[in-house]
């Protein structure tokens, strides 16, 4: 079953994993294999920062304890 949730910034590391996954299986994505740099900190950061924001989300899909997707808006 997969679950649709906000983002937290407990995910930081398995979204980051996810991004760098799709940068590595799709064509689709903005940055090419390996050009993503972004580290765990900074991953965390950006999440803190996109939260506080009443404007912006981020919602992931879950399957069990594994980010299978996720959606910015």
């Amino acid at each position: 079953m997969i679950d649709i949730r906000p983002v937290t910034v407990a995910d930081a590391a398995a979204l980051l994993a996810l991004a760098q996954r799709l940068d590595q299986e799709s064509r689709f994505m903005m940055l090419e294999p390996a050009e993503r740099q972004t580290s765990l900190a900074e991953q965390t950061a950006q999440l803190t920062t996109l939260l506080a924001q009443p404007n912006q989300m981020i919602f992931v899909a879950a399957a069990g304890d594994q980010l299978v997707g996720y959606l910015g808006a």
